[in-house]
């Protein structure tokens, strides 16, 4: 069973490919969404409207039922004639609100945390206080459970605020912002000082936003990470709706419905596509298609053997990690029969591939913490690491293993692995290292130690030698700066 692995991910452009013996190919790719680093506001606005915004607010305390705490309700006084000593000016950047006594407005919402983490409040205030309150529904029922408090306006993660003060809850479900409550609080003195009509507050902008999008088009987007269900299920509908194009094979050109799309949205950054195409006999041309949605990380071509249409045989198990640029270590486990291990890393004859000599045991810590699984590939991935190990200079000495290298894919390292043949077993892990990175690293040996030679040299002679005349008993220094 011939299989293919891919490692490093990187962007493929047109190259020619040779079609092999095999006609039939699994074209297997592996996207990665496009996020960039803009901020998608409450209600899909980069600024609120407040002309039409107020028209969701209203005077006076949030409806029956959603109710501050009882701090908040013992800060609030407000007269039966607050309506006629409030006066709201909205126009389309700002709200201006003139008032000679406290008062309070507020909103309905429903703001998943986890999509709008953040919030910020934009507020000019007078000689008053301004309290800040959300309504927090922790358990998903639609009811307000408790109150966020905030100081002052200002920029807030509201999301890392709500799971501090909840942490004794299962919200497993999510955290929903029900509503907002701004109380201006006017003192006595600033009552007497005030009189109707004058500024007492000024609200600029208040959002709910996200740090980073994924974009649909160039003119929508998503907040990224997708948590809720709803906009998973709407991504969802409008990426199928849109069908991107992804590759073009000479004058084919392959969709996104074109390929095994999943049921449900779980994890685009570890989906494989796969679709069976046929080529013919002979030098192909395949490129990718740009798309707003999608980067394609890696492509690969897989030939299947005529053998595998007629019967399902065992793959290998494959787990890496990164050590360094020039070093990846790779357990493999029950691998049965011959495979190809694909390296996906420009190609180049110094690449080579060794059996990593300690045990398996000391090293399944190696492996144990996985950030990514393919599992349509039979792929795993491990932590990365960013560690250089001079030992390896050993690799100098070592014999590669007897598995040819090979050009695949146009660009890429592979090497047809025969288990039994090279007498490795079932189980055992494989080192994929730049050899002349050794040559490296014993230069730098030669180097640090000629460096040292050079240091003792310099200090020996100015250490002083005496030397005692037996006759006088006169000592007189021998070398030095003035010896003789």
């Amino acid at each position: 069973m011939i299989k293919f692995i891919s490692f490093i991910l990187f962007l493929i452009i047109p190259f020619p490919l040779k079609a092999e013996e095999a006609k039939l190919y699994d074209l297997k790719i592996k996207l990665k969404p496009k996020v960039v680093e803009s901020c998608v506001y409450w209600q899909g606005r980069k600024k609120v409207d407040w002309q039409e915004e107020i028209k969701n607010w209203h005077l006076g305390l949030p409806e029956k039922g959603n109710l501050p705490p009882s701090l908040f309700l013992e800060k609030i006084k407000i007269t039966e004639d607050n309506d006629q000593r409030v006066s709201i000016l909205p126009d389309s950047n700002v709200l201006k609100i003139l008032s000679t006594d406290s008062f309070v407005i507020s909103r309905s919402l429903d703001i998943d945390l986890e999509e709008y983490p953040l919030f910020n409040l934009d507020a000019e205030i007078g000689k008053a206080e301004l309290f800040i309150y959300l309504g927090i529904d922790y358990n998903m029922d639609g009811l307000i459970d408790d109150y966020l408090s905030l100081d002052m306006p200002g920029e807030y993660n509201l999301l890392d605020l709500a799971e501090e003060k909840y942490k004794e809850f299962n919200y497993e479900y999510g955290l929903k912002l029900k509503n907002i409550v701004l109380f201006f609080n006017l003192s006595e003195n600033s009552r007497k000082e005030n009189s109707v009509g004058n500024v007492s507050f000024i609200l600029r902008e208040a959002s709910f936003y996200n740090e980073h999008s994924l974009v649909i088009s160039e003119a929508e987007k998503y907040p990224y990470p997708l948590k809720s269900k709803e906009n998973k299920l709407n991504f969802l509908k409008q990426i199928k709706e849109i069908n991107p194009s992804l590759v073009r094979i000479d004058d084919l050109v392959l969709k996104l419905k074109d390929f095994e799309l999943p049921e449900e949205f779980k994890d685009w950054e570890r989906t494989v596509l796969i679709k069976k195409i046929k080529l013919s006999r002979g030098k192909h041309k395949y490129e990718k298609i740009e798309n707003p949605t999608f980067d394609i990380e890696w492509v690969i071509f897989e030939p299947v053997a005529v053998s595998q249409k007629q019967e399902i045989r065992s793959e290998p198990t494959i787990t890496f990690k990164k050590i360094n640029p020039t070093k990846y270590l790779v357990k493999v486990e029950g691998a049965k029969q011959p495979f190809w291990l694909v390296f996906s890393e420009s190609f180049y004859k110094e690449w080579r591939l060794y059996r990593y000599q300690k045990s398996n045991i000391k090293n399944q810590n190696y492996f144990e913490e996985i950030v990514a699984d393919y599992p349509k590939l039979g792929v795993k991935e491990a932590t990365h690491l960013m560690k250089f190990t001079p030992s390896d200079i050993r690799f100098l000495f070592e014999k590669p293993l007897d598995a040819e290298h090979q050009l695949v894919n146009g660009y890429a390292n592979g090497w047809y692995i025969e288990p039994k043949k090279i007498g490795l077993g079932e189980n055992f892990v494989l080192a994929i290292y730049f050899w002349p990175q050794s040559l490296f690293y014993l230069g730098l040996g030669i180097s640090g130690l000629t460096f040292l030679g050079c240091i003792v040299y310099l200090i020996w002679p100015r250490k002083r030698r005496v030397k005692k005349i037996p006759d006088t008993g006169y000592q007189i220094p021998v070398g030095g700066k003035n010896g003789v």
